[in-house]
């Protein structure tokens, strides 16, 4: 399933949180819990990899998530992975971290109010399809937080994560929910840079999409995206 990507390019020459394992921590602690919980982490450090909790896999039910209750798993629990896992992470000078996680949004079709969803449910609840990531990029020349949502854009293009029997996506949110849960999440990912210690304008802000993904969908979340941010 096509992506859609919120991008935080950082400036390689500051570094108020005190390198790559500070940016995690102030991720962690004081960034995601207010819309995404991560439930793994898988990284690269200088060629090392990571697992975290090393026994993740596929489409094994993550703590506290709970399918069978629709389209969606819901995530009862806290978050898997936490700054304190960070300490088992290996040293380096070259980090790519994926977390994936689940995702607080408004799906009104199974809760009135928003709520925390893990992953898109399928092929008759056997398969889990993750619905966001959330990446860090970081070496001597490229610093970027990445928000990917991996389930056709779902829920910032407003197509439901799923597909009919032809492979063509299959169903649309409502557009008052559209609205309000691109405002919401765009207003989220942008406070990443006060977090970490950066100024809002010293952050270059970007939407990617992939080449099937409606350019009139990537355009309005950009145009989203410069209102909230002052800029592109």
């Amino acid at each position: 399933m096509q992506a859609l990507d919120l991008v935080a390019g950082l400036p390689l020459t500051a570094d108020p949180a005190g390198g790559p394992v500070g940016v995690l921590r102030r991720m962690l602690d004081g960034w995601l819990p207010e819309f995404f919980r991560a439930m793994e982490c898988h990284a690269v450090v200088s060629g090392a990899a990571f697992d975290w909790p090393m026994a993740a896999n596929g489409d094994d039910p993550w703590p506290g998530e709970v399918t069978g209750v629709g389209p969606l798993s819901r995530l009862q629990g806290p978050a898997a992975v936490s700054a304190r896992s960070l300490e088992r992470l290996p040293t380096g000078d070259r980090y790519a971290v994926r977390l994936m996680g689940g995702l607080k949004f408004l799906e009104p079709d199974v809760a009135p109010e928003p709520a925390w969803y893990g992953r898109a449910v399928d092929d008759g609840g056997k398969s889990l399809l993750a619905l966001a990531y959330v990446q860090l990029h970081w070496n001597q020349s490229w610093r970027e937080i990445r928000l990917s949502f991996a389930a056709l854009g779902y829920p910032l293009s407003g197509q439901l994560p799923r597909v009919d029997a032809e492979g063509l996506p299959a169903g649309t949110q409502r557009p008052e929910t559209v609205a309000t849960n691109r405002q919401s999440l765009i207003d989220a990912f942008v406070r990443c840079a006060p977090v970490l210690g950066y100024a809002p304008d010293a952050v270059s802000w970007s939407v990617e999409a992939e080449d099937d993904t409606p350019e009139a969908t990537r355009e309005e979340i950009a145009a989203l995206l410069q209102k909230t941010t002052g800029r592109l």
